[in-house]
């Protein structure tokens, strides 16, 4: 038989979904399950029997003019309690010896780890015991179908099962209507991703009106994105089917099966080879990309062709488009062997890793690097316009700051560097990152010289700073608050907390934390330690954090570094200490913040210009003109 070419694509890439009907438990063994007209005038007959004559023979002309839906929205209102055991009779028999699993199984070869199945008994499990039982109810369970992370094969009921017969679904309008009215919003958000990323494959089962509706919904919301749908049906019937593409066959059993296994054939086949995903390389640029997309909360499948990788993105709403990931020179073969084949109407992105020459421009194709890819996640413009007034402070004018020593032990080794901000900077923009503490005493110039890292950050542009003033907090917090409330001081509204924890961890963020001594004056000793290992608990991954304190709040350096713990050691934890203004650099402060002033005040007496230097040693970083 000739499968229809957009199937068989399908098959290899591994995204049908097979939907089992109630054909597929009726093929196991001759009268073991109930068909629908059965089922229906063994209620009517029980109705009949608690003497309810009225309610039994609508029943029974309900089922003969197929309205079976209705006839059993009659039956379970007519049996009330004993409607219960009434299904537990019919659909959980226990398995027999003789029982025919060919049909289940065969779905199970299909290449997908998720069955959906409109039956509420257990023969699929029966084919396969170790199968995930998957209700509509299980709200926790539907973000790995969500996520794309489906590890184990699952059988998601989409009707309910017969352990849980008070949840079965009998009538509905649509399962829009049905799973929001009954809370099962998580449920109806993984059907219409499926329906919009997958190809289901109906098998013994008719497309249901619901199901109808739910095709025309996708539809009309996504505008035509999504499928094509099959069904395999017998000859003759193709015209009940709509909106799915019919695959008969002469009859069922051999036939039918025949045809699974022919398409079982093609799965995992072809151009297009799926990478392992449970165990990706987390350094691998195709992985990062993935991982910038996952932390928006969408769906990320990896794939490949001759020449390119991508990436099929599929985001909340259920819109699909490809990411071509690699150096810019593949970029022509991922327009001609993704795009142009498979998504021509669909929005594309190509991802380079900033080497190499700029990629020429593509119709269709919105190119841009790695970085910039990231840095896209939080759009940082209204908190940098505030920061960019923040630092436009008298009190810290950029042209006054003077290069001043800054001392640190390397092992045993204590060294000391001629220019702070140099050395600072050194460990906010490493390719690792780091987390650097520095200690100063009051006036030597912390605050001014985290403002001028701040300002280099900006004028640079590669590292987005977070300045972060200690002293406007008054309670503890978790870190994921004390950003919040940072950000919302700031009026950076649009932010996501998740997307921020990414950027921090990549080391796009810079965290720079001002004034932790002073905290201590608000929330006391013990709270202020906590704030410290809040702060702490940031420097993960690539992190770029910087604190300053006063090195008075701690009674030495051990103590910094055993509330650092083993941070210092694993995280590339440094502690730094700023260095008062000797002489040379007091009267170079001086100069510069007096400016033609200050030959005259050379003039004065030696007690004046004593107590200048004095004064400017003592608060270099708030000289005034």
């Amino acid at each position: 038989m000739a499968l229809p070419e957009t199937l068989i694509r399908a098959l290899k890439e591994r995204r049908v979904v097979p939907f089992a009907g109630a054909g597929v438990s009726l093929s196991v063994k001759d009268g073991l399950f109930p068909a629908w007209s059965k089922l229906l005038a063994d209620a009517a007959d029980r109705v009949r029997r608690e003497g309810k004559e009225k309610e039994a023979k609508v029943i029974e002309a309900l089922t003969g003019v197929e309205d079976y839906l209705e006839a059993a929205d009659r039956a379970r209102a007519a049996l009330a309690g004993a409607w219960v055991a009434f299904l537990k009779e019919r659909f959980d028999p226990l398995r027999p010896t003789n029982a025919d699993l060919a049909l289940p199984n065969a779905l199970w070869n299909l290449g997908s780890k998720l069955i959906i199945t409109t039956n509420y008994d257990r023969v699929l499990e029966w084919a396969r015991p170790n199968v995930r039982r998957l209700l509509p109810s299980d709200k926790a369970s539907f973000p790995s179908i969500l996520g794309g992370s489906i590890e184990r094969e699952t059988v998601w009921h989409l009707h309910g099962f017969i352990d849980h017969p008070d949840d079965i679904i009998l009538t509905f309008d649509s399962y829009e209507k049905l799973y929001r009215n009954r809370g099962y919003d998580a449920a109806f958000t993984a059907l219409t991703q499926q329906l919009v990323t997958r190809h289901f494959l109906f098998v013994g089962a008719a497309v249901e009106d619901a199901i109808q509706a739910q095709f025309k919904w996708v539809s009309d919301l996504f505008g035509g994105v999504g499928g094509p749908h099959y069904a395999l049906v017998l000859k003759g019937q193709e015209g009940q089917f709509k909106g799915v593409e019919t695959i008969a066959v002469d009859t069922y059993g051999k036939p039918l099966l025949a045809v699974l296994r022919e398409m079982a054939s093609h799965v995992g086949t072809g151009a297009d080879v799926r990478h392992e995903v449970e165990r990706p390389d987390r350094d691998t640029l195709i992985s990062r990309v993935g991982d910038v997309y996952r932390v928006r909360g969408w769906m990320v499948e990896p794939f490949s062709r001759p020449g390119v990788d991508y990436l099929r993105v599929t985001t909340k709403h259920g819109e699909c488009f490809p990411v071509g990931v690699g150096p810019a020179s593949s970029l022509a073969a991922f327009e001609q062997r993704v795009v142009r084949m498979d998504y021509d109407h669909s929005p594309a992105v190509f991802v380079h890793d900033g080497s190499g020459p700029p990629a020429n421009a593509v119709p269709g194709v919105r190119v841009q690097s790695f970085t910039g890819l990231q840095d896209a996640l939080i759009d940082f413009r209204p908190y940098l316009d505030k920061l960019e007034r923040r630092l436009d402070d008298a009190r810290y004018p950029s042209d006054l700051f003077i290069p001043q020593e800054i001392s640190y032990w390397l092992g045993r080794e204590r060294r000391v560097e001629t220019d702070a901000l140099e050395a600072v900077w050194e460990r906010v923009t490493a390719p690792k990152g780091g987390f650097t503490v520095v200690l100063g005493d009051f006036g030597t110039g912390k605050s001014f010289l985290l403002r001028q890292v701040a300002r280099r950050l900006m004028e640079e542009k590669r590292i987005t700073p977070l300045l972060i003033d200690l002293r406007r907090l008054n309670r503890q917090d978790s870190l994921h608050g004390l950003l919040a409330t940072h950000l919302a001081q700031e009026e950076q509204k649009d932010f996501a907390l998740g997307e921020l924890e990414y950027m921090i961890r990549e080391g796009r963020v810079a965290l720079l934390f001002d004034g932790y001594d002073e905290l201590e004056l608000r929330v006391g000793y013990e709270g202020a330690a906590e704030h410290f290992e809040t702060i702490c608990a940031a420097a993960g991954g690539n992190a770029r954090v910087v604190v300053t304190s006063r090195t008075q709040h701690f009674k030495s350096d051990d103590q910094v570094l055993q509330q650092l713990g083993r941070r210092a050691e694993t995280e590339q934890a440094l502690l730094m200490t700023l260095e008062k203004f000797d002489r040379v650099r007091s009267k170079a402060c001086a100069r510069s913040s007096f400016g033609t002033r200050w030959s005259l005040w050379l003039s004065r007496s030696g007690m004046a210009r004593r107590t200048l230097a004095l004064e400017s040693s003592r608060r270099p970083a708030r000289l005034s003109r």
